[in-house]
């Protein structure tokens, strides 16, 4: 038969038994809580990152983009300067291809006019070409397939990246 000291020493060890089962859960609750928050907290940081980094990529092209327009506003206000001075048609003509030939960066460029009522074109200003290249193409019937007549024929410029990209013959 058990005592009263033996009972008690039970029920003590009974409620200690009992105090660590509820401290243990409290223990797995709480852990399982920092173990939710963690997992939340990884997510909003993975989503700030991606934020962040879409936010850092629009920055990084929008500077791009305002750098080109700083240049293009730069190149247009030397172009009225320069334009601003000249007193000839022929200062005209020379300050409109070398800095559209600059603007674009292209090694050359021409500036036609149509003459002998619109079947001829007429090199009336060049840059990047070597003179005896400008005098071999200096009258171009329209008649001709070149990028010059094309160009004209389609009202738009024509752009050529590099000698396999031509599809037009030379000047023989």
């Amino acid at each position: 038969m058990p005592t009263n000291t033996s009972t008690a020493l039970i029920v003590a060890l009974l409620a200690s038994l009992l105090i660590i089962v509820v401290a243990l859960r409290l223990f797995a609750q709480q852990l399982t809580l920092r173990r939710t928050a963690e997992t939340e907290l990884q997510a909003i940081r993975g989503t700030l990152a991606q934020r962040i980094q879409a936010q850092v990529t629009t920055l990084e092209s929008d500077n791009v983009r305002l750098a080109e327009q700083t240049r293009q506003a730069e190149q247009l206000q030397t172009v009225a300067v320069a334009l601003a001075e000249a007193v000839t048609a022929t200062e005209v003509i020379d300050i409109v291809v070398k800095q559209g030939v600059n603007t674009v960066g292209a090694v050359g460029g021409a500036l036609t006019n149509l003459v002998n009522d619109r079947t001829q074109l007429k090199i009336i200003g060049a840059a990047g070409y070597p003179q005896s290249v400008i005098e071999q193409w200096e009258v171009v019937p329209m008649s001709r397939p070149t990028l010059m007549t094309a160009a004209i024929e389609g009202n738009e410029p024509l752009w050529i990246r590099s000698q396999a990209g031509r599809c037009y013959p030379t000047r023989n």
